[in-house]
């Protein structure tokens, strides 16, 4: 999870900054992140076999607090501790689903 956060960063923060150049801070934020999370969720392709809706909107799309995490605590820390209490949360009581 941390490897996701960190490449989904490394996408997000350089995406920001040139957009920050161009429009306000906030414009650039949305974008960058919008973006950023679209290709996290494609990074789940192979995983979802091929399934776009899945991958972009359920998966992609999940991500955006994890990134409003990052603003917010101004570290990219918000968003592991996110992502790992999400994942958590949603694998925990599955493995106990027979």
């Amino acid at each position: 999870m941390i490897g996701e956060e960190l490449i989904t960063a490394s996408v997000a923060f350089p995406l920001y900054h040139l957009l920050a150049k161009k429009m306000s801070s906030k414009q650039a934020w949305i974008i960058a992140g919008l973006i950023s999370a679209i290709l996290f969720g494609l990074m789940h392709l192979k995983i979802y076999h091929g399934n776009l809706y899945q991958c972009i909107v359920v998966i992609g799309l999940t991500r955006l607090p994890f990134n409003y995490a990052w603003r917010k605590t101004n570290s990219l820390w918000g968003g592991i501790i996110g992502h790992i209490i999400y994942d958590l949360v949603i694998f925990i009581p599955a493995m106990f689903i027979v």
